[in-house]
């Protein structure tokens, strides 16, 4: 076996051996190149609109709905629909192509979600890059179009089984209505909270009512017993008028005190405080005076009587609270009455309650099944009208970007690094000849 040294000398010994062979498998590997057909590769994308890229918002609350149908259908689901026989068969006969549905599918398709995203690669391989960018965007086209009347289909089968459904759904509604309201006319119960709220008022304000009678009854009985100790305690009459005149024994005296004092000054005019007659006029004033204070200035004449106006105020309360106090007892007596006819109907009312919240509940539970089943029909009919899908065209597939297999430029690299290992082992193999031939004879 040679090493390197001695293959490097029999490659340079063999040179133009090998230079011819390059240029022979190179020349042979260019013409394989050049005349392998090229395969053009376009790609159109559509994108799966899910309800949280989908507006929400709109107008139409039932076109939301009907958007959101799909929002736990997987990629692959939408993958297998695109790959469908029946969308390269409609492809085919719109483009009159001459290949089987099968052969289509198989060579020249690939249909891919692209990672983490809800968009869908539909990339065609042909031989010319024109007619493949056409049948991707024939394929993205036929696919949306084939999904929007899939939709329809089932909103159709769905509006007919919802169609039944309501009818009876309506029947139900009506029997629980026609009993309930049957019920509330025998029973006299339009509203049963509302009636029981208001004998629960009702009897609280008659309780008030009679809390508060019954208070004023007992002030008023208070007070008439006040009165009534108050009227035994007066007199039954007062002095209406007296009258009263002056004492004539008082006048006298006065008159001659005043004309004693007169004369003690003409006495002490004329005489000194010593004169005998002046000291005996002193003394006779002061005995005067002394004796007009003993003496009353008036008396008596005459008094008229009349009876005590206390007391006749007093008695006029005394009966306008006996009356209170009576119209207070009868006035309980009536609340009282009332109030034992409100919890009458308190004990017989919650049997009447009972059953008329069962045919509530169930006219409530009927006509929730029909709006829900009305909702759903309204939507069916309208996913049926307008076809709504759910799949869109965000990008036709170009011809000007196709991508072609194979490259020219790398299968010309190839071509060169294969024509060199080709040549490189044929002089290996020429070299390695004669070497073995030699030995064979030597063995001989």
């Amino acid at each position: 076996m040679y090493d390197i040294t001695q293959f490097v000398t029999s490659l340079r010994r063999r040179s133009r051996l090998a230079i011819a062979l390059f240029i022979t498998f190179s020349l042979i590997g260019v013409a394989a190149v050049m005349l392998m057909p090229r395969t053009y590769t376009t790609t159109s994308q559509v994108l799966v609109k899910r309800p949280d890229t989908a507006l929400q918002s709109t107008t139409y609350p039932q076109i939301d709905a009907l958007l959101a149908w799909n929002r736990d259908t997987a990629m692959e689901t939408y993958v297998a629909l695109a790959r469908q026989p029946a969308v390269a068969e409609r492809v085919i006969r719109g483009l009159d192509l001459k290949i089987t549905p099968r052969d289509l599918l198989s060579r020249n398709v690939v249909v891919t979600p692209l990672t983490n995203s809800d968009i869908i690669n539909i990339a065609v391989d042909s031989r010319d890059a024109g007619e493949s960018a056409t049948v991707a965007n024939a394929f993205a086209r036929v696919f949306i179009e084939r999904q929007r009347a899939l939709a329809a289909a089932q909103a159709s089968d769905a509006a007919d089984s919802l169609s039944v459904a309501l009818d009876k759904a309506q029947t139900d509604l009506t029997s629980a209505e026609r009993a309930l309201t049957l019920f509330q006319s025998q029973n006299e119960l339009a509203d049963a909270s509302a009636q029981t709220t208001s004998i629960l008022a009702a009897l609280s304000d008659v309780q008030s009512k009679e809390r508060a009678a019954d208070a004023e009854r007992a002030q008023a009985q208070a007070q008439l017993s006040r009165i009534d100790a108050q009227l035994a305690a007066l007199p039954a009459t007062v002095d209406a008028s007296k009258v009263i005149s002056g004492s004539p024994v008082a006048d006298q005296m006065q008159q001659e005190l005043a004309q004693q004092q007169v004369h003690l000054r003409l006495l002490q005019q004329q005489f000194t405080d010593k004169y005998p007659e002046v000291i005996a006029t002193k003394q006779q004033i002061a005995t005067l005076q002394a004796s007009l204070q003993g003496v009353p200035r008036t008396k008596l004449t005459s008094t008229s009587v009349a009876p005590n106006p206390l007391g006749t105020t007093l008695a006029s309360q005394s009966a306008t609270l006996g009356a209170q106090a009576a119209g207070d007892v009868a006035q309980l007596g009536v609340l009282r009455s009332q109030e034992a006819s409100l919890h009458r109907q308190l004990r017989v009312f919650p049997r009447d309650v009972s059953q008329l919240a069962t045919l509530q509940r169930q006219e409530k539970a009927a006509e929730s099944i029909y709006n829900a089943l009305q909702n759903n029909y309204f939507n069916a009919v309208v996913a049926k009208s307008m076809a709504v899908s759910d799949l869109s065209v965000i990008q036709y597939a170009d011809p000007a970007l196709a991508t072609v297999r194979p490259p020219r430029l790398l299968s010309l690299l190839a071509v060169a690094l294969v024509s060199l290992l080709a040549t490189l082992a044929m002089v290996a193999l020429l070299e390695a000849s004669p070497a073995e031939s030699a030995s064979l004879s030597e063995v001989r």
